[in-house]
């Protein structure tokens, strides 16, 4: 994985069943938006950002209008470790809207093995851990159709940059733009994120 925007643009031009435009809806779970309720989940000692995500608002494309067959979307990764190297994992949720349940389309998920390394910073100057990334798709975990499984199998890297704060709270940038992509928590063992609802058209 490149990285999570050009995942998604070649998962657009690289199916012929699944042509997708990014609309992005502006709803961003996670810390700055919320506090976790009483029963969310944890995994790793953190909230489990990716639980009860919000799965509504992809039924008609901003761009035309039109309701057409299509998804509402998420990443979320989690990443434990310390000492300069992470393991973990990074997963694209999709949740089908009515049109795509109707032409056979169902609730999915990508899943990708991570290790990291830290490494120089990059455009985020505030932020205090900066990391290269090694993705493998795991297939085993991946329950999405071949179609979108076959244009996100490769195996590639990535750079974050990661401010987290004492609070517990983390915020990811993309290493080279220093585009901010996700926010999540953190403790001293662990990292995790979520990124904000996008819908993705079919």
């Amino acid at each position: 994985m490149n990285s999570l925007l050009s995942i998604l643009v070649v998962v657009g031009i690289g199916c012929d069943k699944f042509e997708i435009e990014d609309t992005g809806s502006g709803t961003e779970p996670g810390p700055g938006s919320n506090t976790p309720p009483d029963n969310m989940p944890t995994e790793n000692g953190l909230p489990d950002w990716s639980w009860n995500l919000d799965e509504t608002g992809c039924e008609v494309q901003q761009a035309t209008g039109v309701a057409g067959p299509g998804a509402a979307t998420y990443y979320y990764g989690m990443y434990t470790g310390g000492d300069g190297s992470y393991v973990g994992y990074e997963q694209w949720h999709f949740f089908a809207n009515d049109a795509w349940e109707a032409s056979g389309g169902f609730d999915c998920v990508i899943e990708w093995s991570v290790s990291a390394v830290e490494t120089d910073p990059g455009a985020c100057a505030a932020c205090d851990l900066n990391v290269a990334v090694q993705f493998a798709i795991n297939e085993s975990k991946s329950t999405c159709p071949e179609d979108l499984l076959e244009a996100a199998s490769a195996s590639s890297s990535e750079r974050y940059d990661i401010l987290r704060t004492n609070d517990g709270d983390a915020q990811w940038y993309f290493g080279g733009s220093g585009d901010q992509f996700g926010n999540g928590s953190w403790h001293s063992e662990a990292m995790n994120f979520i990124t904000p609802k996008s819908c993705r058209w079919f």
